[in-house]
């Protein structure tokens, strides 16, 4: 779950923007490609010179860019919210599978206990350091999700492995891994903590805070796993087969209720309507032993719990990746994701650029849908090469128009004149209209740039905050951070395709 106005992995890194006339053609209510007129707009490349120490912050008037140290293994980019002020929350997990790893969010060395923790910091608008802490145990402990109540308390879901040290407060798993549910005050002090597990592997994926107060955290399970000792889900003890579990919390932290809607996997996405209190969930799941693949089903289940709709993209041999979901002024569901096999979202078949060769897999193709309150089919998008492209993450702009951003590890064409050369990697991101016409598509130049992102808020205006991963250095048109050591993270304001 993201804050105010939306999540998106997305970097706008020294990139060319490609832009559509406004008087391009209506969008196509399928994968493919609508024609257009389109004019280039290149952004201002900044100098590539030779860097020969770490920088950490860079600034030009209002776009900004700070690096957070902390080893990338294995492990997301940060997570971001906006408090009513404007101050930032970053929420990210650190670490190496071998060990600890110690973080910096521009307070000071956090020194890492486990072999991997959670680290939470506190930014100005303008991106100076308010505050940062770091939470674990000597297991692995993850963020799952984030989001900020409307009193402007942080609330944290995730997995812990062991015992959890959340600043003072304790919570000790009762199994191999546990979810836990956190909530901090504006500064940083936790001000309710709960676990939920039993004795075999339960995780915490994404959260949400509820306009009366209250919280849903959204996880899985295998065999059981114990709500404060009153609910207890029976499940699939195969760890394989996980069932996703939606527990509605009160203000207090007191489990209300708890449903498993039928789905087996992992929570990649959750949010809220704030007009009917309903919850959509995207859970994805592995589809045969073996097979590789990753498949999701879009859910809508109302305040009570009960299960509204579900529309699948996870039939055997069929699938498509939900990696992100966002909501629409006017109710709309948008979703973004991948897909390695013919699919139909629901305006015909699409197929995998390299669909049908037969010796080399085919790779992912990225993909965006957008579908009604009741889960009916409204448009779709689907682009991909000959290598893989996936969308990590959606945003709705404040003009209504979708921003989705994905990595790409060769070239592929959106539309006409909206393209990316053969054999460019890196990262992009895509605008479309509401109802689905490509805009703009920005990409990096072949120069350091982000390997993947994470974390956007769409602002009003020109900017977008944005939060991503990059090894040896990052380049924004204004500056370049670097690292000198393996992998690290950063947060940045810079300018809204």
């Amino acid at each position: 779950m993201r804050g105010i106005g939306g999540g998106l992995g997305v970097l706008v890194a020294s990139a060319v923007l490609v832009a559509c006339s406004e008087a391009g053609e209506q969008a196509v209510a399928t994968g493919t490609a609508a024609t257009s007129t389109p004019t280039a707009a290149p952004f201002v490349v900044a100098s590539v010179a030779s860097l020969t120490s770490d920088v950490w912050f860079i600034e030009d008037g209002e776009r900004w860019a700070r690096g957070l140290r902390g080893s990338t293994t294995g492990v997301g980019g940060p997570q971001l919210v906006v408090l009513a002020d404007g101050s930032i929350i970053a929420a990210l997990t650190v670490g190496y599978s071998e060990g600890p790893a110690d973080a910096d969010l521009g307070g000071g060395r956090l020194e890492g206990v486990g072999r991997t923790d959670i680290v939470i910091g506190r930014f100005t608008a303008s991106g100076e350091h308010v505050w940062s802490r770091l939470f674990g145990g000597a297991g692995r402990d993850n963020l799952g999700g984030i989001d900020v109540a409307g009193d402007g308390a942080v609330v944290l879901g995730g997995t812990f492995e062991g015992t959890l040290d959340l600043d003072g407060v304790s919570l000790s798993s009762a199994g191999e891994r546990d979810a836990f549910f956190a909530v901090l005050d504006g500064d940083g002090q936790i001000s309710m903590a709960r676990s939920f597990g039993e004795t075999g592997l339960d995780s915490g994926a994404e959260v949400v805070a509820l306009d009366d107060g209250g919280f849903v955290l959204a996880g899985s399970f295998a065999g059981a796993i114990d709500f404060g000792g009153t609910l207890l889900v029976e499940g699939d003890t195969n760890e394989r087969n996980r069932e996703v579990f939606l527990a509605r919390l009160d203000g207090a932290g007191e489990v209300e209720w708890v449903v498993t809607p039928g789905a087996s996997g992992w929570a990649s996405a959750l949010e809220v309507d704030a007009g009917s209190g309903d919850l959509v969930v995207a859970v994805s799941r592995r589809i045969g032993a073996g097979s590789g693949l990753v498949g999701s089903r879009l859910l809508r289940i109302a305040p009570d719990g009960e299960v509204r709709w579900v529309r699948r993209f996870d039939d055997e041999g069929a699938a498509a990746d939900v990696n992100d979901l966002v909501l629409t002024e006017d109710g709309g569901i948008v979703v973004g994701g991948s897909f390695e096999t013919p699919i139909d979202l629901g305006g015909g078949e699409i197929v995998p650029a390299g669909w049908g060769h037969p010796v080399i897999r085919t790779d992912p193709d990225a993909f965006v849908a957008r579908y009604s309150s009741n889960g009916g089919y409204e448009w779709s998008r689907s682009f991909g090469g000959s290598l893989s492209e996936r969308i990590e993450a959606v945003a709705v702009a404040s003009e209504g128009d979708i921003l989705a951003s994905g990595s790409m590890l060769s070239g592929f064409e959106l539309s006409a004149g909206l393209e990316v050369p053969v054999g460019r990697g890196g990262t992009f991101i895509a605008r479309f209209d509401g109802d689905g016409t490509p805009l703009a598509l920005a990409i990096p130049p072949a120069t350091p740039t982000a390997y993947r992102l994470d974390g956007l808020i769409a602002e009003g205006g020109a900017t977008v905050l944005v939060g991503g991963r990059f090894f040896d250095a990052v380049d924004f048109g204004f500056g370049r951070l670097r690292t000198s050591q393996w992998g690290d993270f950063f947060i940045a304001r810079i300018d809204a395709p």
